[in-house]
């Protein structure tokens, strides 16, 4: 989780490449101990981050992973869709972009 965190931090911060080494390697070793939540939440902030990149294809890859993790990753993903529901601003738009494409 720690390194879940750090990259969800980058991620804040726009640097979205660290994000995505930091939550690959989260990713690894989510999976060494079967933390499958944990590696559906991970795996989502890496195509976010892909999204943010304008990496499109790529960041559907992982949103589809992610569902494909955990039954709730389908759940996680409405909800996040939620939290940026308000928002009008360029990120936001990307971001539910990105959620509706991987929904349909």
């Amino acid at each position: 989780r720690t390194k879940n965190a750090l990259a969800y931090a980058m991620f804040v911060l726009a640097r979205y490449e660290d994000a995505i080494a930091l939550a690959m390697s989260s990713v690894a070793l989510d999976l060494s101990i079967g933390g499958r939540f944990q590696i559906a939440k991970t795996l989502t902030n890496i195509g976010q981050c892909y999204a943010r990149l304008g990496d499109l294809p790529r960041a559907l890859v992982y949103l589809k992973r992610a569902r494909d993790a955990h039954e709730g990753g389908r759940a996680y993903l409405q909800k996040a869709l939620s939290v940026y529901a308000e928002r009008t601003d360029t990120e936001a738009l990307w971001t539910r972009e990105v959620i509706d494409l991987y929904l349909q």
